[in-house]
C-alpha cells in the first residue's frame, strides 16, 4: 500500500514540476557511474590527468570517485570495505596515498570551489576509515 501511494505521489510531484524532474532524474544518471571500482579507478586516472590549469573545475561532491557504491553519501567504513573487497593490505596502503591530505590537496583545483570543503571534509573520514580497515586486516 505505502509503495503504491508513494509511486503516485511521485508521479503527480513529477507531473507538477515538469522539466525539473527530468533534469534530476539525468544528473542522478550521471552521478551513478561510481559504482564499481572500474569506473572508479577510471575516474581516478581523469582526475589525476586534469591538472592543466587551462581545464575549468568540473568535480562536485556527487561525482567524485568516493570509494563507495552510493557516491559518497555515507562514508563509513563498512561501505569502504564492501567497495574494496577483495582489499589486501596493500590495496589499502595505495588507498591512503591516494587519499593523504598532501597529495589529496593537489586534486582540489579539479573541484568547484564551493565543494571543495565538503570534499576536504569526506577525504578526512575516507582517511579514517582506510587507517581502520587496514589496522584490522590480516
Amino acid at each position: 500500500m505505502h509503495t503504491a501511494l508513494g509511486h503516485e505521489i511521485h508521479q503527480q510531484i513529477r507531473q507538477q514540476l515538469g522539466g525539473i524532474a527530468k533534469e534530476i532524474d539525468e544528473q542522478t544518471t550521471s552521478h551513478d557511474r561510481f559504482r564499481t571500482r572500474e569506473e572508479y579507478e577510471r575516474c581516478w586516472t581523469e582526475l589525476l590527468s586534469s591538472n592543466s590549469p587551462s581545464q575549468l573545475p568540473s568535480y562536485t561532491y556527487m561525482t567524485f570517485p568516493w570509494p563507495t557504491t552510493d557516491r559518497g553519501k555515507a562514508i563509513t567504513t563498512e561501505a569502504i570495505r564492501k567497495f574494496l573487497v577483495p582489499a589486501s593490505k596493500a590495496d589499502i596502503r595505495r588507498e591512503l596515498k591516494r587519499w593523504h591530505p598532501d597529495k589529496f590537496a593537489a586534486r582540489m583545483d579539479s573541484v568547484v570551489e564551493v565543494e571543495r570543503g565538503k570534499i576536504r571534509k569526506g577525504a578526512e573520514i575516507v582517511v579514517r576509515c582506510l587507517n581502520e580497515l587496514l589496522c584490522s586486516a590480516s
